[in-house]
């Protein structure tokens, strides 16, 4: 329609106005940073190159590869839906009982024997062809038929019994907020005065409806066909907001689950990784 001819040519022109003015700051710079995200890190980078743009400062980046990148959760796994509607009254809970200085609550598990326990089990499983087979369809059930081998994955270097990564519980309603929301936007406070002291606005910034302040920037979108968690439905809504606010995006597709664009590399993802690297920008 005109309407959205006229949209895509406005965003064009800021967009052209916005890498002109990046232009002297970037042949400056001293080094030629590219960035390769995936899942969580590729929400995190869009969020940090637009909300540096939308505040006059450089990002510093001159090319993002993004697999699987989060933001947009038109689809979610089905068993997700229990925890998403919970878990806001949870929170709600934990600020009556504690005060919101203390609402926090990691996913993590809190103390050594647990995690040994955890861990321990977690070998077994390996060892033992049966009991992964059917972890796996539990995992699988969980993660909407996610194909990843999330037994493995967890057995990485940086879980064990001492210390494991954790999950903030503010991140996970940003999650809930974006589902319910249908749009990639910052964390909501709750308030238009909260909102106003973060980020100057009284409603968060939407992320997606500023991609044009990336400006020339090239972006290389990857998506797993069999993943679960973010399928490329969720990853192509990326793609086509890009599109229409005139960067410079590919798109491709990998017969992957989530955790195999980091856990499991096979040497034709390696391939198009280093080939988006050295693209010229």
């Amino acid at each position: 329609s005109s309407s959205s001819a006229n949209q895509t040519m406005r965003h064009s022109a800021a967009a052209a106005s916005a890498s002109s003015s990046k232009s002297a700051a970037a042949a400056a710079e001293p080094y030629d940073l590219r960035v390769v995200a995936h899942s969580l890190g590729g929400l995190s980078m869009l969020m940090y190159c637009v909300m540096r743009s939308a505040a006059g400062r450089p990002h510093h980046i001159k090319r993002l590869i993004l697999m699987s990148p989060a933001g947009f959760h038109n689809r979610v796994p089905s068993p997700w839906w229990p925890i998403i509607r919970v878990l806001p009254y949870w929170h709600k809970f934990l600020e009556w009982t504690l005060g919101p200085e203390r609402a926090y609550h990691p996913a993590m598990l809190p103390t050594y024997i647990a995690r040994a326990f955890a861990f321990s089990y977690l070998l077994e499983i390996v060892r033992l062809p049966a009991l992964a087979d059917f972890s796996r369809a539990v995992m699988r059930a969980f993660f909407g038929g996610d194909a990843s081998e999330w037994e493995r994955a967890l057995l990485m270097p940086h879980y064990s019994a001492q210390d494991m990564p954790s999950c903030s519980l503010h991140q996970a309603l940003h999650f809930i907020q974006i589902i319910y929301s249908g749009k990639f936007c910052m964390f909501d406070y709750g308030s238009p005065a909260k909102n106003t002291a973060h980020y100057g606005t009284a409603s968060p910034p939407d992320i997606g409806a500023q991609y044009w302040r990336l400006g020339n920037m090239p972006i290389d979108l990857m998506a797993g066909t069999y993943d679960g968690i973010i399928p490329p439905s969720n990853v192509r809504i990326h793609l086509d907001k890009m599109r229409e606010q005139g960067l410079q995006v590919s798109y491709r597709e990998f017969a992957y689950g989530h955790m195999d664009f980091t856990f499991s590399v096979k040497e034709e993802l390696r391939y198009y990784v280093m080939k988006c690297l050295n693209r010229q920008c």
